[in-house]
Order: C-alpha cells, then sequence, then structure tokens
C-alpha cells in the first residue's frame, strides 16, 4: 500500500531536524511525500526538499523584531492557509513536528486530514523549574514578569495544539512519560536511528586526547558540567574538550570559556560544522560525553557509537534507552566529581575502552533509519485506517 504523506515543520538546525529528513528519505523510498514549509529557510540545515516527491513553498518570512504574540498571529494565519492547502489534497496522513515558535505547530488546530504530531517533549520551560532557575530567577523584575508571560502563554499554547493532533509520537519512553504528564494523553513510542553508512568507523583515523560534547549553547545542555568534570582531573592528563554546537544563547560561550580558563581546561568551540566534519571528529576523539538535563532521547549517543567512540553520559532522560551501563556506554550520576573520574579512567584503561568501543558498534546496528521508519509507518497506518472506517 502506498500512502500519500505530506510534512509540515518549521524547525531549527539541530537534532530535530536531522530526524525529519533521515524519515523523509526513508519514506519517500516506497511512499508519495510532499513537504510543506513556510519558507526556504526551513531547509537550510538537513535540507529536505531533494528527497521528497514535491515542496510547497510559502515564501513567508518572521520578522525578528516583531513582538511574540504578533509572530504568532502571522504564523497562525499562513499555517491556516498551508492546512487548507493540504486538506484539499486528499493526503491519508500529515506528519508534523516542533515549531520553533510555539512547540507543538499552530497547524494542528486547522488540519482536518488525520494528523501526527512527533513530538520530541514538551515545553519544557513551562514545566522545569530548574531551567526557570538558571536563566531568569536573576533577572530583575519586568525582564522577569514579561519572560514568566510568555512562558505561561506558550505552554498552555503548545498543550492547545498538541491535543488536536490525531496522534502524538515520541522519541523514547521517557519523553511519552512526559508528555504523559504534560497533556494527559499518552503517546505512541517511535525511536530515532542513526545512518550507519555515514556514521561509522573510520579506522584510519588517529584518536587524540580529546574528548567531545554535542548541542546548543544552552545551560540545558550540560556543557557547563562536563567543563567542571574535566577540571577535576589531573592537569597532565586531562583531554582537549570539542564542543560542537548550531544555536546559543546570547552569552553563554563567554560564561562556558570563562569557566573553563579558571578550571585550566581547553576548549574549542565547534560551530555549524558539515556532516563530513562532524563524523571525522566522532572518530578522532577518545570519548564523547553527554550531559544534557533530561535528554528526550538524544541522537549524539547513536552518532558516536556508530563511529565508535565511547559514550559516557548522566544516567537521567531518554539515554538510559540507548547508553547500557557497562556494555556499549557507563551511566554516571550527575556528580562532577565522579564523571571526571570515569572519564580519566576510561581514558587510562585501553581494555575497558576497546570492549566499549567493539559493543557500541554492534550495539548500533538494531538502531537504523530503516527498521525505526517501519515502526513509524505502522503508526501511520493505524491513523490513516481510523480516517477511511
Amino acid at each position: 500500500l502506498i500512502m500519500k504523506i505530506a510534512i509540515y515543520h518549521n524547525l531549527g538546525a539541530g537534532g530535530g531536524k536531522r530526524v525529519f529528513f533521515e524519515y523523509a528519505r526513508e519514506l519517500s523510498k516506497s511512499h508519495h511525500v510532499d513537504l510543506y514549509i513556510l519558507s526556504e529557510d526551513a531547509e537550510k540545515f538537513a535540507d529536505m526538499r531533494g528527497v521528497v516527491k514535491e515542496t510547497f513553498d510559502y515564501g513567508f518570512k518572521e520578522k525578528k523584531n516583531d513582538l511574540f504574540l504578533l509572530k504568532v498571529l502571522k504564523s497562525k494565519r499562513n499555517q491556516k492557509r498551508i492546512a487548507a492547502d493540504i486538506d484539499a489534497k486528499n493526503y491519508d496522513v500529515v506528519l508534523t513536528g516542533h515549531c520553533s515558535l510555539t512547540k507543538a505547530p499552530l497547524i494542528l488546530r486547522y488540519l482536518k486530514t488525520p494528523s501526527v504530531y512527533y513530538c520530541q517533549e514538551p515545553f519544557r520551560d513551562f514545566y522545569e523549574y530548574s531551567i526557570y532557575k538558571s536563566r531568569y530567577a536573576t533577572l530583575p523584575i519586568l525582564p522577569r514578569v514579561k519572560y514568566v508571560s510568555r512562558m505561561v502563554f506558550k505552554g498552555l499554547l503548545d498543550r492547545s495544539n498538541a491535543l488536536r493532533a490525531t496522534l502524538i509520537i515520541a522519541n523514547s519512553y521517557f519523553s511519552a512519560e512526559a508528555i504523559y504528564r504534560a497533556f494527559g494523553v499518552c503517546p505512541r513510542v517511535s525511536y530515532l536511528g542513526v545512518d550507519a553508512s555515514y556514521f561509522k568507523f573510520l579506522p584510519e583515523v588517529e584518536k587524540t586526547n580529546e574528548v567531545l560534547s554535542v548541542g546548543p549553547l544552552d545551560s540545558k545542555k550540560g556543557h557547563m558540567f562536563i567543563i567542571r568534570a574535566l577540571g577535576k582531573i589531573d592537569a597532565n592528563f586531562r583531554p582537549v574538550l570539542n564542543i560542537v554546537y548550531y544555536g546559543e544563547v546570547a552569552g553563554y560561550k563567554e560564561v562556558l570559556q570563562k569557566e573553563a580558563d579558571n578550571l585550566g581546561v581547553v576548549v574549542r568551540f565547534n560551530q555549524n560544522l558539515s556532516d563530513d566534519k562532524i563524523v571525522d571528529l566522532y572518530n578522532k576523539v577518545k570519548i564523547t560525553l553527554c550531559a544534557q538535563e533530561l535528554e528526550p532521547f538524544g541522537l549524539t549517543p547513536l552518532e558516536s557509537m556508530s563511529c565508535g567512540t565511547p559514550v559516557i553520559a548522566v544516567r537521567e532522560g531518554g539515554m538510559k534507552e540507548t547508553v547500557i551501563d557497562d556494555y556499549n556506554g557507563l551511566l554516571i550520576d550527575r556528580v562532577e566529581s565522579d564523571f571526571g573520574l570515569v572519564v580519566e579512567r576510561v581514558l587510562r584503561d585501553r581494555e575497558l575502552w576497546e570492549k566499549l568501543r567493539d559493543n557500541g558498534i554492534e550495539f548500533i546496528k538494531n538502531w537504523n533509519w530503516e527498521k525505526q521508519t517501519e515502526r513509524l509507518l505502522d503508526r501511520f497506518t493505524d491513523v490513516a485506517v481510523n480516517k477511511t472506517s
């Protein structure tokens, strides 16, 4: 059965967009897939236009200086128009993802075609006090009131939009629980994968005394924790830290650099690297370190294992579903001294390092995009059957 599928997204650069690219590529091999985007800006990273049947670009450019509410109203008008166009073309299902403006996209409010919302996580700023505490608690009263007002509005809008989807899909069981708590509905789970033909072990690349952390320069991505953990390691043995990132919170790079300088940790910031360079870096470093706070799933551990580089991660979030402690990586409590100690142990213990590397390469064979897309298609079929019944 060939399905007719529409994909709508308003994602920025990062793991979420990479997920949609991989799904679009796999789905297009056997099904009719069209892409709907607000503007070509949506395809600056992991461009999907070359893998889908047809792309519908609405040429909408968001004005950065507009007030948040005005941005929402303008986006609402455009997404309502896109929903009407999709409904007129008799698709079996619409796949949507996060919106960089409202988290759950507004288009879900207007679609009559069965819709699947691939939700990586709810709007965490609304639900998690730790984010407010780290970012905004020390702001002057007026900026803080402005932030809280927007946070509440966006959180309620996120929930309202999400509940309009025919089906919500989560990327891990950890995410499914978070979505259930936030939205009051139980999503289905469809895991992510990795392209092992691309993210692959390159034995000819020489390993250096370096480690890697991946993610936007944002307090919840754990880079500060890693810098402080590395600061606990003997300076004569301490590895260089590479940070690969796309987006950043204004001023946070300087905060990280200052802390690294104070602790004697050498940090190299790598922004907007090509996929080829990321693969080379995965192969060059000795360990990938993952300290993201309550990460919903995390592609980084899978990509690292696929490149033959062991993973050390904090024992929380969706990473507990991909990193099996003392098999394909190590899981450590969020304690800087403990984390640093384990990093040093793996760097010094060649036998342990090789065990984690070899098991990671074997483990990743069951996490390819073909298998994960089959699982997603099962969810699509359920939705499409309900449409016709």
